[in-house]
């Protein structure tokens, strides 16, 4: 058994498409893991809602709504009662203690060794390439697809790679989180990007694609 350390906080774990019972369900198995936890963690009505970052969201695949997951989330996981059908990582429904305990203890270890790591140098931010492409890519969504290319070529943060798939965050979080989890995607530190060169840089892009489309209606475009 491992003893858990006091001196940091609680881990906080989101679920904003569980149902009652399984949010129920998940806080008794973390009750059965505690001595084996090293890392504390919490689900409660302050953070199920996914209205603020968290720590660990889990996410019903098979709700047949998408759930509201703002960015900042450290890790978005799927659950679904058919885990084949998605993408590798994602867990069973109903949940399994085993799968549980192996995800919290990864996630424990990593979310704090990343947060020391943004304290210590709170102007940079992870950027992610693509590293090689699933072999089993047609089982992917194919708006996921749309975030390889755009990681194939260079690496690129969060942000960046919501602005140039016009994806929404949550979906862009829960790809890249696949493919960290099938050991497909490289990540490395970058200077952070404030949120003003990020809309200079995609209102530069745009008035060059409309420039283009100028050039070619006239006939002198390449």
């Amino acid at each position: 058994m491992r003893r858990q350390d006091d001196s940091v906080r609680a881990l906080r774990i989101a679920c904003p498409n569980f149902s009652a019972e399984e949010l129920g369900a998940l806080r008794s198995i973390i009750g059965l893991l505690k001595p084996y936890l090293k890392h504390a963690w919490v689900v409660d009505a302050a953070v199920m809602e996914a209205v603020a970052p968290t720590d660990l969201c889990l996410i019903n695949m098979d709700h047949p709504g998408a759930p509201r997951v703002p960015p900042g989330h450290a890790r978005v996981i799927g659950c679904s009662s058919r885990p084949r059908n998605h993408p590798h990582g994602t867990l069973h429904r109903p949940l399994r203690p085993p799968e549980i305990l192996a995800l919290l203890s990864e996630a424990g270890s990593r979310v704090l060794g990343e947060r020391q790591y943004a304290d210590a140098t709170p102007s940079l931010e992870w950027s992610y390439r693509l590293a090689a492409w699933p072999r089993d890519l047609d089982e992917w969504p194919k708006s996921w697809w749309r975030v390889m290319a755009c990681i194939s070529a260079e690496a690129l943060p969060l942000p960046r790679i919501a602005e140039r798939t016009e994806l929404p965050s949550r979906y862009v979080e829960l790809c890249i989180e696949r493919l960290r989890a099938a050991g497909l995607v490289e990540r490395t530190p970058r200077v952070r990007e404030t949120a003003q060169a990020v809309q200079e840089q995609g209102e530069r892009r745009r008035w060059s694609g409309l420039a283009s489309r100028i050039l070619q209606r006239f006939g002198l475009g390449n």
